[in-house]
């Protein structure tokens, strides 16, 4: 085949170094001038493309009665026998590359698997202990606001006492109610953990069906059942799958409110 005789030089070439990694615990950087490559990959099937090119300049599509259509089924076959030509000349030559992009990537996956897994582990521990220590540090600075509402009202039943001894009755009850008026103290303990050098959070959203665990798929049938009668439906779709193939099955006698089948005539 052509595709064989224009390239099989520098794919064996391609190929053998990359065999060569195969099976092995070391990967060596398989290295390749980009530019070299797509100039060749451009030169492929040159003169398959030339052919194409000429055929397609040299057609007129005109239907306007059935010779027409009858002729325009004629050009269709050509274009098809052309196509084909076309395909089965770069088939091999695709397979080829394919399998090389593959088996380096699968090969990469393997090496950069164990660090992704341990950098998985760290970041799970990491993620762990911040929580606990986010909820310990929010416990302290709200028993900390407390603490110090419940000192300010203190002083504040002090301040009234003295002033109630002195007749100024009006004044006392100005300080309590001023003193049972006041916000909650803001408290702000320093965060640690987010003061480690080189440790950044990225704060991510979720979602959970009411009820249920984190992990959607596991959400008992009975919570999904009860939710899904709850959730609005804006935040529902259509089941597109099921519907097409109601759609191929019932041939439109199939009935489905706020759905309309239909059939349509596309030339083969």
């Amino acid at each position: 085949m052509k595709a064989s005789t224009e390239n099989g030089t520098a794919d064996r070439a391609l190929e053998q170094r990359v065999a060569g990694v195969k099976g092995k615990s070391t990967v060596r950087a398989v290295e390749a001038d980009p530019s070299t490559i797509e100039d060749r990959v451009r030169s492929l099937g040159a003169d398959m493309l030339a052919k194409i090119v000429a055929f397609v300049q040299d057609v007129t599509v005109t239907v306007v009665d059935v010779a027409g259509v009858e002729r325009a089924v004629q050009l269709r076959s050509s274009i098809d026998s052309l196509d084909a030509e076309a395909e089965a000349f770069f088939k091999p030559i695709k397979a080829r590359w394919f399998a090389i992009h593959r088996l380096a990537t699968s090969r990469e996956n393997e090496v950069r698997k164990p660090l992704a897994d341990l950098r998985k582990k760290v970041n799970t521990a990491i993620a762990v202990f911040n929580d606990e220590s986010t909820k310990r540090r929010q416990q302290a600075e709200r028993e900390t606001a407390e603490r110090l509402q419940r000192e300010q009202l203190e002083r504040a039943k002090a301040e009234a006492r003295e002033l109630k001894k002195t007749g100024d009755i009006e004044m006392a009850k100005a300080v309590m109610a001023e003193a049972k008026a006041a916000p909650m103290p803001v408290v702000a303990i320093r965060d640690e953990v987010a003061a480690v050098e080189g440790l950044h959070f990225t704060e991510t959203w979720h979602w959970r069906y009411l009820g249920g665990p984190n992990e959607r798929e596991a959400t008992p049938p009975e919570v999904l059942a009860r939710d899904m009668e709850l959730i609005p439906r804006q935040y529902l779709m259509p089941d597109e799958k099921k519907l097409t193939a109601l759609a191929k099955a019932g041939k439109g006698t199939i009935r489905v409110p706020g759905v309309e089948f239909y059939s349509r005539r596309d030339p083969r």
